[in-house]
């Protein structure tokens, strides 16, 4: 990965709006409240993934592996 300094602010803005973020600041905070969170691969609701089983090596959410 690119260090800040080489980053365009083209490549910046990419980044920013690829995560929905408003500024460096902004893309911090959404990356610390939501790197946990995933998407299960049968039922596509989110889910913590502290708390998931793997069917097959895909993380599936706990309703699925229990169903």
């Amino acid at each position: 990965m690119k260090e800040k300094e080489d980053l365009s602010k083209g490549e910046i803005s990419q980044i920013l709006s690829e995560f929905g973020a408003k500024d460096e600041n902004d893309l911090v905070d959404i990356v610390n409240n939501t790197w946990n969170i995933m998407e299960c691969r049968q039922c596509h609701n989110k889910f913590d993934i502290m708390g998931c089983s793997y069917r097959d090596g895909d993380p599936v959410c706990p309703r699925c592996h229990y169903s």
